[in-house]
Order: C-alpha cells, then sequence, then structure tokens
C-alpha cells in the first residue's frame, strides 16, 4: 500500500474531497436558487445518509433552526472552484437578504 503512494503520490489534481457547508438564518429555498444561478446543480432534500451525485440542502439537527449544503464527491482543482462558487452563492444569498432587510 504504501509503495502504491509512492509511485502515485496524491497531490490536489487527483484527490477526491466532499464538503458540508452548515448555515441559518437564510431559507433553504433561497440558498438553493442562488447556488442553481451560478451553475451549479443543487436541489433540497429531505435528510439523508447517502452520497449525493449533486449539491443538496438538507435539515440537519446540529444545526438549530439551519441546514447543511453538502457536496457531491469533488476532484481537485475543479471541485475547489466549485466550492468557490457554492460559498460566493450563498454569501450573495445573505448579503441581498441583508440588504432587503435595511430598506
Amino acid at each position: 500500500m504504501i509503495a502504491q503512494f509512492r509511485r502515485h503520490p496524491l497531490t490536489i489534481s487527483n484527490r477526491n474531497f466532499g464538503i458540508e457547508i452548515e448555515a441559518h438564518g437564510i431559507s433553504m429555498s433561497r440558498v438553493n436558487e442562488f447556488i442553481n444561478n451560478t451553475g451549479v446543480v443543487c436541489h433540497t432534500e429531505s435528510y439523508s445518509h447517502h452520497t449525493p451525485t449533486s449539491w443538496k440542502i438538507v435539515t440537519d439537527c446540529s444545526v438549530p433552526h439551519g441546514f447543511e449544503v453538502v457536496s457531491p464527491i469533488l476532484l481537485g482543482e475543479e471541485g475547489i472552484e466549485t466550492v468557490r462558487k457554492v460559498c460566493d452563492a450563498l454569501t450573495d444569498a445573505g448579503r441581498d437578504l441583508f440588504a432587503n432587510y435595511q430598506h
């Protein structure tokens, strides 16, 4: 096993990963809309332990009055770029919501 890693070292370009982003103070549907507007496929569903094939938004009891945005299995730089898009969408959704409350 160790010899295999020496021949094929893990780098960012060939590493699989996944993330969960905890959020609250905004609706799941609003976050879903903003993420989909970036071109990243995302949907809202009931809590489950299955590995998604696209981004999903699910309730989670560990986040009081909140939810999680869960990634599918991502790969390398392309996966990191997708995470950036999703994080930017969450930021934009929150910023837009805050701006609407100030009017």
